[in-house]
């Protein structure tokens, strides 16, 4: 190292702008905030937050005490609370959950409209690349919370919470698919764009965005819509066909569904989104019982909530799609009430089974959806054909696609 190195190193002024200049930087990355999709960078927890996805880059998770659980508002931020709120649980007499207010929806940053179409273009693309960024390191982030909590349980402390274990199965389905979609954005990064459009579900849920999770749930419902409709034609038959001993052993009015037949059987596991493919017979009875035994951990764990906790509109919609009732064609206000009544079934009746409660829910509410559904379709029906009719014979994408050419070409002219 030079003479006039080490010199200007011992300056006083040189010393003191170089401490100014680290402690500008340090307050201008503590404090300025980075907009994401669904949670901002700040240190965890942070309890005057608004209830959204929070985590820090370089922060040390704390360790959970085993009398805190962790609660919130939304199932994607939790913050350290005492149990006194849990205390009264065993002398609720009935399951009371209401609607709670949704968090901020967060997607990726806008580009400013008054710039070119190259420079929009390129700003997209880098505030996609650091979406993605931060979605993986979010579902580190929940790795560890998850980590904690497991540990918190097994050193004696409280059990799950129902949000608790819900993070969990989401952390661990994240996780299986977390490795392939990395080695993919490391090895042939130009296909991620294409993966996450064509295939939603293969990618975890930390990097999709919001309207993205919202097609992957329409669809998912329209499978279920379906799925529904065959096993009422199906409950028709058995009903009409009394003589048939077969069919009276096929367990639409008990638990017997073991007797029922394959076709039967795949279309109830679709009912509740699950896989259907499979070799054998037994491959599909071990879902369904993997299904019942999470059934009823989950049912034992909602029943268990304090009444004042209440669900967001996404935790109302998962839990009434993994017991199989539709719910994305319901109006917000009359989730809490369908959810209310399967729980109470499941608290009064010893003998209950998801499955009876689902053929019976079937028996009586699927004749007024299948309206909804067609008369729903209809009206979509009848605006594709007024866009058609407005746009050239184009529609969707193709007619905003025509638009712009058209308002392009226009403009030049």
């Amino acid at each position: 190292m030079s003479g006039s190195t080490l010199a200007l190193g011992r300056n006083p002024l040189y010393q003191a702008f170089r401490a100014r200049s680290c402690s500008s930087i340090r307050a201008n990355i503590s404090t300025r905030p980075l907009v994401l999709r669904s949670f901002t960078i700040s240190p965890y927890p942070k309890p005057a937050l608004n209830p959204i996805r929070t985590f820090s880059l370089g922060y040390k998770l704390p360790v959970i005490s085993h009398s805190v659980r962790l609660v919130s508002t939304d199932s994607t931020h939790r913050r350290p609370s005492s149990t006194s709120s849990t205390a009264n649980n065993a002398n609720r007499s009935a399951p009371l959950l209401a609607l709670a207010p949704s968090p901020p929806i967060r997607d990726i940053e806008t580009p400013d409209p008054s710039k070119g179409t190259i420079t929009k273009a390129v700003l997209y693309a880098w505030y996609y690349c650091r979406f993605l960024f931060y979605g993986v390191t979010l579902s580190w982030q929940e790795r560890k919370l998850v980590n904690e909590v497991r540990r918190r349980v097994n050193h004696g402390g409280l059990p799950y919470d129902w949000r608790e274990s819900l993070m969990e199965v989401r952390v661990r389905s994240d996780w299986r698919k977390m490795i392939p979609f990395v080695v993919i954005a490391a090895v042939i990064e130009e296909i991620v764009p294409l993966l996450i459009l064509l295939a939603p579900t293969l990618i975890p849920s930390t990097v999709l965005l919001p309207t993205q999770s919202f097609s992957v749930r329409q669809k998912q419902e329209t499978r279920r819509h379906d799925a529904r409709s065959v096993l009422y034609a199906r409950l028709q038959e058995v009903k009409a066909d009394k003589s048939d001993k077969n069919a009276l052993d096929l367990g639409w009015n008990g638990n017997n569904w073991v007797n029922w037949e394959d076709e039967d059987m795949k279309k109830l596991l679709r009912a509740y989104d699950l896989g259907t493919r499979s070799p054998s017979r037994s491959y599909l009875e071990s879902r369904v019982y993997n299904h019942v035994s999470f059934l009823e951990s989950d049912d034992k764990l909602l029943i268990g909530r304090p009444p004042t906790a209440g669900l967001t509109l996404s935790e109302f919609q998962k839990a009434l799609g993994d017991r199989g009732l539709l719910c994305l064609d319901l109006p917000a206000s009359s989730l809490p009430g369908v959810l209310d009544r399967y729980l109470e079934a499941r608290r009064s009746n010893p003998r209950f089974h998801p499955f009876v409660y689902l053929v019976n829910d079937i028996d009586r509410h699927q004749p007024a959806q299948d309206a909804a559904r067609e008369k729903k379709r209809m009206r979509e029906k009848d605006e594709r054909e007024r866009e058609m009719s407005e746009n050239g014979g184009y529609y969707g994408w193709r007619a905003k696609v025509r638009r712009w050419a058209l308002k392009t070409v226009g403009g030049n002219k």
